[in-house]
């Protein structure tokens, strides 16, 4: 059985070989030991803070085969972005130029550089290794954050976002960045990648072009890319929107992958959880989903069948009891998925 919980300092081994495998377009996991140590210390920080309202706060989590006590995913939370530096993206407008005289009508696709998400609550880091990416445990680690969030939302900003991962060829070679970042920065796409990884975005604010970008100028590669996801990435932004989260036109500045967004009280699965008390513990009968949260200080969560009762109760199997932690009489957070 698979657990999700707050990383512990012990796991720095297994998500640096997590990070390792996530290539180029995870920028907010790079594979640096240094920066992960840091990641994992404020991680702890922040769950042991009192918040009242969200700041620099960073969740991170990691899903463990208790089988075999083997870390196998991850998934954070960043409790409101632009904290320490600002927080850009592209946003993708229409201009439209009407000429009466030559009969002549145009509408043209500018991007700009904007910092609309400052404060918002970003859901980052989801990775789960191949040999796990099997029955529901990419559902269970991405829809974990949310049962948290519903739990605590003092802890966090109203808007919730994610950065989609654009389209980078097997070589690690992007077609927006070869037609607009390349020319600014100076460096290569990988690199750029990084040093926006382990937290050096300084870069990026004295070199980012200010004025709009016309996206009719751009080779047609780069403009049939804006606002695509990475292959690899689509399944991701799919179940996002499956919870409410939607694309409004706001792209990544390197890659241009899409951001999708929603109201924190819109959000799918914050909306639908529930508070129940644990009455029973035995074998269940039913075939539904379930992903199960503990309320104490100790945030543990799993997946799995269990009876759901009308008067607000349920009964839990003894793995999934053992696996959370909690014992009969316990209360739980429960999301039918």
């Amino acid at each position: 059985m698979m657990v999700i919980r707050p990383i512990a300092a012990s796991d720095l081994k297994p998500l640096l070989a997590l990070a390792k495998q996530s290539g180029l377009g995870i920028t907010t996991l790079p594979a640096d030991k240094g920066i992960l140590t840091e990641k994992i210390q404020l991680s702890m920080e922040s769950f042991a803070k009192q918040v009242v309202s969200p700041a620099n706060e960073y969740y991170l989590f990691v899903m463990e085969d208790v089988r075999y006590q083997k870390i196998v995913g991850c998934c954070a939370l960043k409790a409101a972005v632009g904290q320490v530096w600002p927080f850009y993206s592209y946003k993708l407008s229409r201009l439209s130029q009407k000429n009466q005289e030559l009969h002549i009508d145009k509408e043209i696709q500018l991007l700009n550089l904007v910092n609309d998400y400052q404060g918002a609550t970003e859901l980052c880091s989801l990775l789960l290794a191949p040999d796990a990416r099997v029955k529901n445990n990419g559902k269970y680690l991405s829809l974990s954050r949310f049962l948290f969030m519903g739990q605590q939302p003092t802890r966090f900003a109203d808007n919730v976002m994610a950065e989609i991962r654009g389209y980078v060829d097997d070589e690690g070679h992007s077609p927006f960045w070869r037609a607009v970042g390349k020319h600014f920065f100076g460096i290569d796409f990988p690199r750029a990648d990084h040093l926006s990884g382990i937290g050096k975005k300084q870069f990026i604010a004295d070199l980012m072009p200010q004025y709009p970008v016309y996206v009719n100028l751009l080779p047609e590669a780069a403009q049939a890319v804006i606002g695509q996801a990475h292959a690899q990435s689509r399944a991701a932004k799919a179940f996002l929107e499956k919870q409410n989260l939607q694309y409004t036109g706001y792209v990544d500045i390197f890659d241009a992958g899409p951001c999708v967004e929603a109201p924190m009280e819109k959000v799918r699965a914050i909306k639908n959880q529930k508070c129940v008390r644990i009455v029973e513990v035995k074998p269940s009968q039913s075939l539904q989903h379930y992903l199960v949260a503990t309320t104490g200080e100790q945030f543990r969560c799993a997946g799995g069948h269990i009876d759901e009762y009308p008067d607000g109760t349920v009964a839990l199997p003894q793995d999934l009891l053992t696996t959370l932690q909690v014992d009969k009489g316990d209360i739980v957070t429960i999301l039918q998925v």
